[in-house]
């Protein structure tokens, strides 16, 4: 169970850094193109939760129990 906590608990810090450099950079290279010079209505949203986090932490959870049965499989051998 440590060990799944670790392994959990590093994918989520890789995660979040990941996000946010993704984002900074993403932030820092913008150029606003001549269309968006006119003032218009634009739906702005922060925080808010994304779906493909809790499916990519689910597969991560498959993938290390996967990774331990394939390990006890081979000290069987």
């Amino acid at each position: 169970m440590k060990k799944y906590l670790i392994f959990i608990g590093s994918f989520l810090l890789l995660y979040y850094i990941y996000q946010f450099t993704s984002g900074l950079f993403l932030s820092i290279n913008y150029t606003p193109g001549a269309s968006s010079s006119t003032i218009s209505p634009q739906k702005v949203s922060f925080g808010e939760k994304n779906i493909n986090f809790y499916i990519m932490l689910v597969i991560a959870s498959i993938s290390y129990l996967l990774s331990q049965f394939m390990r006890g499989n081979r000290r069987d051998s």
